[in-house]
């Protein structure tokens, strides 16, 4: 009996703790998350200024270090300063349950000249191709990207990454370049990085695209060769090929078929399509369809 009468009166102490304790405020830290793209409000360098005027004519926020937060908690056990430090994470996903952040590195611009050298660059030859839905929530300027996709492998340096979040340039290559030629070809490399991984985000969009398929992705081709393989993919609307694990000749994937015609539509015009896939009129037709929903969303080639 003594021990029910123990067992009732822990469970009012508890219940009526609960209730205290419901009954008390409790603050709670919302942040917005643009306060991490943008710079402090008492900061008037003229790197913030560079990024509030950028911010004014692109509405898209503009970085030049991967760390967009980093904010005074207290001192940790050692009496150590302790900050609350939060990197830009590229390939993270809003609502991401984890997020391992191995796969991206980056090598920041020190130099103020180097920065706008990097923004120019992409003020002139990048954001003329990017407007409306297209353009991304924020930039990031920067000397080098790296980029590991697999342990012990070594790192490879896109000229551009996309995100969610964010668009990362690479432009430490700038002050190598020599010629017009060099620079046109960096600007395409930037762009063809770019174009494809915009593109995800696009998919319903490009439904109408995809639809004009004759054969499924990653079908299997029963060809001997790979220019008959190839032969075959085009009269079903494919620019090209694919292997499988095994060697047999596929279509591409979805990401892959959608990759080859932003490539070829960085670097040829119609007359050049007209002119070489004429035997190939589902290639034409597609082809016309993915440059107008392009538009439609706010590419301007």
């Amino acid at each position: 009996m003594k021990r029910l009468y123990l067992h009732i009166l822990l469970l009012v102490a508890a219940v009526t703790g609960f209730v205290s304790c419901a009954e008390e405020d409790v603050e709670v830290k919302v942040h917005d998350i643009c306060s991490f793209f943008e710079p402090a409000p008492d900061d008037n360098s003229e790197e913030a200024q560079i990024r509030r005027a950028f911010r004014e004519k692109y509405h898209s926020f503009l970085l030049f270090n991967d760390t967009i937060q980093r904010s005074y908690v207290g001192l940790d056990i050692n009496g150590d300063p302790y900050y609350d430090i939060e990197t830009l994470g590229i390939d993270y996903t809003v609502g991401q349950g984890s997020y391992a952040g191995n796969k991206y590195s980056y090598i920041i611009h020190t130099e103020m000249d180097d920065k706008k050298e990097g923004l120019e660059f992409v003020e002139t030859y990048l954001l003329p191709h990017i407007t409306g839905n297209l353009q991304p929530f924020s930039w990031f300027v920067c000397k080098q990207i790296n980029f590991t996709d697999t342990e012990g492998k070594p790192a490879s340096h896109p000229y551009a990454a996309v995100g969610q979040r964010c668009v990362a340039v690479s432009t430490g290559v700038l002050s190598k370049l020599k010629t017009d030629a060099q620079r046109a070809k960096v600007v395409e490399s930037c762009l063809l990085a770019m174009l494809g991984p915009m593109l995800k985000n696009h998919e319903s969009e490009l439904s109408r695209f995809y639809s004009l398929t004759t054969a499924g992705n990653l079908a299997t081709i029963g060809a001997s060769t790979e220019a008959d393989a190839t032969a075959v993919a085009r009269r079903h609307g494919y620019l090209g090929i694919v292997r499988s694990n095994w060697g047999s000749f596929q279509t591409p994937s979805r990401e892959t078929d959608t990759n080859q015609f932003a490539s070829y539509l960085l670097q040829y015009d119609d007359e050049y399509m007209e002119q070489n896939f004429a035997d190939y009129p589902l290639i034409l037709r597609r082809w016309y369809v993915f440059k107008e929903i392009l538009a439609e969303i706010g590419w301007v080639n």
